[in-house]
């Protein structure tokens, strides 16, 4: 498909983001479409372009994507396991994916009850 076409069928960024998020979260999760794969390239690009300790970086969401920090991390979350973001930037989705992992191991083990009782 030549570069127009391609970009002619990609959905503008904006039609994308004004669904719900249950919408947004079905679309990452279940989707397979121009759509799908529009969404997913643009977290992990715009992830890549920002560092995570960037103070600036919540204000770049808003103002970039157009979405709220928290809607961005759910949906994040829901896009690194899917096949396009794999297909679209596999170094980045597994170092997601090992951050994701530690961060859920560091909060269970702040709520484990502590062995003596105490």
């Amino acid at each position: 498909m030549a570069d127009a076409e391609q970009e002619q069928a990609r959905p503008h960024w904006e039609d994308v983001v004004e669904r719900s998020i249950d919408q947004l979260l079905t679309l990452v999760r279940e989707g397979d479409t121009a759509a799908h794969r529009e969404l997913v390239r643009r977290l992990l690009d715009f992830e890549a372009s920002v560092r995570r300790d960037d103070p600036a970086r919540e204000h770049r969401i808003r103002t970039e994507l157009h979405i709220s920090p928290a809607r961005y991390t759910q949906l994040l979350n829901s896009a690194i396991d899917t096949q396009a973001a794999q297909e679209h930037n596999p170094r980045l989705v597994g170092s997601l994916r090992f951050l994701r992992e530690m961060n859920r191991a560091n909060r269970a083990q702040r709520y484990e009850a502590p062995e003596d009782g105490k």
